[in-house]
Parts: C-alpha cells; sequence; structure tokens
C-alpha cells in the first residue's frame, strides 16, 4: 500500500524524493514542490538540477551526514516547511541563510549539533513551529520574542526505556531558558521545555499570564525555589487554557513544589499532569481535576498515603506512572478505584511495600513493571478474575525472576489475549500476535511524507531507569 501512495505522489508531483534506491526520483517535472532527501550513499551525491527545486515548498532531509549536492537555502526563498532532523553536517553558520527565508512555517532543527540560534530567527515572522530538542540550545535569543505566529517552541531531550517507549524520561539541563519579551508572543500554545534556573529566565515567566492561547507548558527549576514565584502568580492568570502541565524541581530542597497547593487559580481543565519534585502530599485541587487523563509522579518522596486514595477517584484518568521515589507504602487497588485506568507503570520504587488488585482498575491493559527488590506485601492480584481486560505485562531493567515467573503462570488464565515481554531477552509467554503501542505524547506530526526502508530505529535500550539527571514524563 506504501508504495502505490509513493507511485501515485510522485505521478501526480505531490512529492518527489532523492537518495533512496526505493523511490529516488525528481525527473518528469519541471518544478519541484515538495522535495524530501533521504541518506542513502552514493545516491545521496546525486546531482540534479537546482533550478527544479527553487520553487520548492517543502523540504526534507532525514539523517543525512553530508550536506546534498546543490542545496542551498539563500536559492530556496519559496521554502514553508524546512525539515533536518538528524542532519550531521548542520552548524550554527547554516542558519545565516536559513533565517532568510521569510516564508518559512515549520523549521525542525532536531537532533543536530546545533548549539546556538541566531538573533536574526527573529525574522521569520510566519514560522510556527520552531523544534530545536536534541541538541545543545541552552538559550533562545531575544529575536524570537518577534515571532508573534509561533504556536509551538519545542525544546530538550528524552532517553526512552522500554521497547514501547512507555517509560521515558526528560534530561532536565537540556532545557532552554527564555528571554524577557515571552508575553508578546500572542499566538504560543506549547512550550517545553522552559529552564528558569536564572532570574531573568525565572522573570520572563511572570509574562505567561499573557498566553491566552496555551495549553501545554514544561517548566524546569534547579536552583532555588524563589525562581517559582513568577510562575506560580502567572499561573494563576492563563489557568483555564492550560491542558497539559509538566512542573520538574530539582533543588533537592525540603517541599520545593509546595507552591502548587497556594493557588487561587488552580489548571483544573488539566488532562495531563506530570510532577517532579518534593511533596509530602498532593495538592488539594487535584481530586478536583475531573478530566485529568494522565498523571505521573517522580521525586517526591515522603508523598502521604491518603494521596493514593485521592488518584484512585479521579473519574478520568487512564495513564498512571509510579517512578523513582514517587511513591511509598502499599499501593491498593481497592473495589471502585480507578475505574478508567488502562496504563499503570511502576518504576524502581524502592519503598514500595505491597502491589495489590484486589477489584480496582478493571479496566487495566497495559502494566509496565520494574522492582529493585521484591515488595515486602508481595505482587498480587494479577490474573483473570481481578483484572479480566489485561492484554501485555512488560519488565524492564533488572528482572525478578519470581514476579516473572509468577505472571507468566497467570496469562495461561488468558487465551489469545494476555502478552508478557522482558527486555533484557526475548519473550517467553506471548500468546497474542501483537500488542498496542504507546502514543507518545511528546509527538509534533512531520509535515513530509518518508519512505518505509527509511524509519529510525526504535529509541528504547536496557539499563536501569536511575541514571543520574534524568526525570521522567
Amino acid at each position: 500500500m506504501l508504495e502505490v501512495i509513493i507511485a501515485k505522489s510522485v505521478k501526480e508531483n505531490f512529492i518527489s524524493f532523492l537518495g533512496s534506491n526505493q523511490c529516488n526520483t525528481t525527473s518528469g517535472h519541471d518544478k519541484v514542490r515538495r522535495l524530501s532527501i533521504h541518506s542513502g550513499g552514493t545516491m545521496e551525491r546525486r546531482t540534479f538540477s537546482s533550478k527544479n527545486i527553487v520553487h520548492t515548498r517543502s523540504l526534507t532531509i532525514l539523517n543525512s551526514t553530508e550536506k546534498p549536492v546543490l542545496i542551498k537555502f539563500s536559492h530556496l526563498r519559496l521554502l514553508r516547511v524546512l525539515d533536518l532532523e538528524g542532519c550531521g553536517w548542520l552548524r550554527n553558520k547554516d542558519l545565516k541563510d536559513i533565517c532568510k527565508l521569510s516564508l518559512l512555517r515549520y523549521l525542525s532543527l532536531r537532533n543536530t549539533a546545533i548549539s546556538q540560534l541566531p538573533n536574526a530567527v527573529g525574522k521569520l515572522k510566519e514560522l510556527v513551529t520552531l523544534d530545536v530538542r536534541e541538541t545543545s540550545v541552552l538559550e533562545f535569543p531575544k529575536g524570537i520574542t518577534r515571532l508573534q505566529n509561533l504556536n509551538h517552541l519545542l525544546v530538550g531531550r528524552y532517553a526512552y526505556y522500554t521497547r514501547t517507549q512507555s517509560v521515558k524520561h526528560f534530561w532536565w539541563n537540556d532545557g532552554a531558558k527564555v528571554p524577557l519579551g515571552l508575553g508578546n508572543m500572542g499566538a504560543l500554545q506549547r512550550i517545553s521545555h522552559v529552564d528558569i534556573s536564572t532570574e531573568k529566565s525565572s522573570n520572563a515567566m511572570g509574562e505567561l499570564g499573557k498566553l491566552h492561547q496555551l495549553t501545554r507548558l514544561c517548566v524546569v527549576n534547579r536552583k532555588e525555589a524563589k525562581l517559582w514565584k513568577p510562575f506560580a502568580k502567572s499561573l494563576d492568570e492563563f489557568s483555564n487554557s492550560l491542558r497539559y502541565l509538566m512542573v520538574v524541581d530539582d533543588s533537592e530542597q525540603v517541599e520545593e513544589l509546595k507552591f502548587l497547593a497556594y493557588l487561587k487559580n488552580p489548571p483544573l481543565s488539566l488532562q495531563s499532569l506530570h510532577l517532579v519534585g518534593r511533596l509530602t502530599r498532593l495538592p488539594g485541587w487535584v481530586s478536583s481535576l475531573s478530566n485529568l487523563a494522565s498523571l505521573s509522579l517522580r521525586q517526591t518522596y515522603q508523598l502521604a498515603k491518603d494521596s493514593f486514595e485521592v488518584l484512585a477517584k479521579l473519574p478520568s484518568l487512564v495513564s498512571l506512572k509510579l517512578y523513582d521515589k514517587g511513591y511509598t507504602g502499599r499501593a491498593l487497588f481497592e473495589e471502585g478505584w480507578f475505574p478508567q485506568l488502562k496504563q499503570l507503570a511502576v518504576d524502581n520504587l524502592e519503598q514500595l511495600e505491597e502491589l495489590s488488585f484486589r477489584g480496582g482498575a478493571p479496566n487495566l491493559e497495559r502494566l509496565t513493571l520494574y522492582f529493585p527488590r521484591v515488595p515486602r506485601g508481595g505482587v498480587n492480584g494479577i490474573g483473570k478474575k481481578k483484572l479480566p481486560k489485561l492484554r501485555e505485562v512488560e519488565f524492564f531493567s533488572v528482572v525478578i525472576e519470581s514476579i516473572f515467573d509468577q505472571v507468566c503462570e497467570v496469562a495461561k488464565e488468558y487465551p489469545n489475549h494476555l502478552k508478557v515481554t522482558r527486555e533484557d531477552r526475548p519473550t517467553t509467554t506471548e500468546a497474542a500476535a501483537g500488542s498496542s503501542e504507546q502514543e507518545s505524547t511528546d509527538q509534533v506530526d512531520m509535515p513530509a511524507l518518508r519512505c518505509k526502508d527509511d524509519e529510525a530505529t526504535p529509541a528504547w535500550r536496557v539499563q536501569p531507569s536511575t541514571c543520574p539527571h534524568t526525570y521522567t514524563l
């Protein structure tokens, strides 16, 4: 089917390809509107007429190690979309010509060697999406505040720890500082991840109240608690529009996230909430999050046990992820609790005393587990009687054999449904032919078609989730 779509697209001049043995073609059309260049050894060096591409509106170059022949950004004045993800040849000096593309609406520099954006980026007045994730950009220039049409400002880096990417960690030192004047960017809908560890960047957060279209926000603080004050004040002003909030505190001081409990106008429309930092109890308004579908907790340390019951009564919660030091005590899924929960991740909870399913979470489909030790009260209730809709149990990092064998045994109760996997060796129990894929919560649609033989290898790897300086979403 993909081959048919590609052939039809090429025939109608919807898209042209270079560099892929399977779909290499720019011939037959005087003007190339959408061009996708794939890494392909000597094919990548194949020359083509530059006059054919001066009318190009969309250019995608995938994981290229050297710049394709005759590609000069200064000649591509009509470009609307430029995707350079994974281009190892891209350097800061190349941005001089890119910043002259005044019609550009989408710019991806993801996973490149770019370390600094020029102030001239402010000339890209039509830009809607700027993606500098997985780069070394640590601070945005003042010129970025002139981008009044920008909707998505993306920075940061993740590490994935399971094959399904159900566990991912944000590297806190890859956030970027923002300049004063952020309030001028009234079209912003998504900002991730802002580092407010300096006074200037912290003060810029005081302008968030002017961004009434903002729906997704990720904020990181690696210094003292006072840097949260401008952010907290703004959060009271624009909270009604917010749907996704991630707050990361790495100061390791006592209760640095307690400011969340004193919000006058908390974000009650949240659909996704991710907290990293010390808390003794969840903010009282969490119990009122009737639309909350996804929640993760990490390094909250001494979170009160009654907080678990608060989570259990959230009517729309579909995904719950409890990470390193994110919960202590007994995790009991009582009858009537977690009515909509479909995914549960338990990752490296050293002080977890027991994990038991007692009739709660009746709709649970995926269970992802890593135990540093066997919980004192054991792991109980996994089976068709208590979890009738369970489809997959996924073990990762160091696997405790007794717990794995226990789950494999109860898998026999699920004919043609339950799949049990582990990362350190091939699956030993697989009753189902496949499993549902985990949808990424930090994914941006790419604007250009890519050939199937150029798909990247999944970024999962087997390693403990306690690597230093990482935080989890």
